[in-house]
């Protein structure tokens, strides 16, 4: 009787449980293999939802964290040495953002919860009006964003972490969620409202090269060119950029057409001067997006010099030059032949120093040696003093002769 009513209560237990996550069985996941949750995430505001040992394959551990709304990652993994698989709940939201990244680990399979079409659209309004984030990783997930001023979405590259909401994995879940949202771009700031600015602040924000930065995203965005007073594009690599940076052409004239008020510390610097027609010798050095190892040189406005750098094989800029000397031909404005750093020198060799030195020696040289000359010249011609005068046989004899005849 005991062993029918416990076989009865664990079978209704295990009903409950498995309609439990039938009920839940709808959500749709993403794979990384070989991947594990980065500790600095920790860090970052993310926490682990739950650890669930008795858990040990991946359908039980996707549907328990299906069936909580603060779970996005569920990690199967054997942290321990003895080979036993267990699951890991993790919720990466804090303020609106995912702040989950992954790193290389064979030792878990990472299953990132994807949100629900159903989901996403009663939620994302607000997020549907943010701008578009790469975040700081480096990673390359393609991923969509909804652009609410062409109110269309999207496609762009996440870099895997600090991302926001407006970031979905297909474009009919961007459509589903954000379709019809209108508004205010979050990011967009009214021109008749733009603070004002110091000539400081006008030189970082409109003076400054563009740069790219080190991650490996490929974001079309606008830098001022204070050459030409105008907005260009230009590949922006999702971090670690400058000022000199705008998601829109119009934030760009926005800001930099108006007129900076001076500043009390330093007058504005001077615009670096490259010829006319070559404005991209004022971009920053760009690797590209590809891990080859090709040397190349960059023209660096600031120092009016080239530089090498090592560039990734595709992509980058236009600022890439096989040599030396194409890079100073092409964008210094300056005559004249190169030394080791790029620099531009004078004519005036070392060659030519050492050779004019050799000349001057020689020359002081050849006067001494000339006035060494002279000098014997004259004393073979000065007359000795009479005490001094060697008189011959013949005059000796003369002398004592008229000497006899005196006496």
């Amino acid at each position: 009787m005991v062993y029918f009513w416990t076989t009865t209560v664990v079978y209704l237990l295990l009903c409950c449980i498995c309609s439990g996550y039938a009920t839940n069985s709808t959500c749709k996941w993403r794979l990384y293999d070989d991947l594990g949750l980065d500790v600095r995430s920790l860090d970052d505001g993310a926490n682990y939802a739950a650890h669930l040992p008795d858990i040990s394959d991946s359908n039980g551990c996707q549907m328990a964290c299906c069936a909580r709304d603060d779970c996005q990652l569920a990690i199967l993994g054997t942290p321990a040495d003895d080979g036993v698989a267990e699951c890991f709940l993790v919720s990466c939201m804090k303020d609106g953002n995912d702040v989950c990244r992954l790193q290389p680990s064979s030792q878990f399979k990472v299953f990132r919860k994807m949100a629900s079409p159903a989901q996403s659209a009663g939620t994302c309004t607000e997020c549907c009006r943010s701008p578009r984030q790469v975040g700081p990783c480096k990673a390359a997930m393609p991923r969509f964003y909804y652009d609410i001023s062409t109110q269309s979405c999207k496609s762009f590259i996440y870099g895997g972490c600090r991302g926001n909401s407006n970031n979905f994995e297909s474009q009919e879940e961007c459509e589903s969620a954000c379709r019809n949202v209108t508004g205010t771009d979050m990011e967009t700031v009214d021109p008749a409202v733009l603070p004002k600015q110091t000539s400081d602040d006008f030189d970082e924000m409109c003076h400054a090269a563009p740069k790219t930065g080190p991650c490996r995203a490929s974001l079309r965005h606008y830098f001022y060119n204070s050459s030409t007073g105008s907005c260009q594009t230009f590949i922006y690599g999702g971090c670690q950029g400058n000022k000199n940076n705008y998601a829109t052409a119009e934030m760009c004239q926005a800001t930099c057409n108006g007129k900076g008020t001076p500043s009390p510390r330093r007058p504005a610097d001077v615009t670096p001067m490259v010829p006319a027609g070559k404005e991209h010798c004022l971009m920053a050095s760009d690797p590209g997006r590809c891990r080859a190892a090709f040397s190349m040189f960059y023209y660096d406005s600031k120092t009016s010099s080239c530089h090498q750098f090592i560039y990734g094989g595709c992509g980058g800029n236009a600022n890439r030059f096989s040599s030396l000397e194409e890079c100073m031909d092409t964008c210094s404005v300056q005559d004249g032949q190169y030394n080791e750093h790029g620099a531009t020198r004078d004519r005036w060799t070392p060659a030519f120093f050492l050779v004019a030195t050799v000349g001057i020696i020689s020359a002081v040289l050849l006067v001494g040696l000339i006035l060494i000359s002279v000098r014997k010249f004259k004393m073979t011609h000065v007359p000795l003093d009479d005490k001094e005068i060697l008189l011959s046989e013949e005059e000796l004899v003369e002398g004592h002769t008229s000497l006899g005849d005196t006496a």
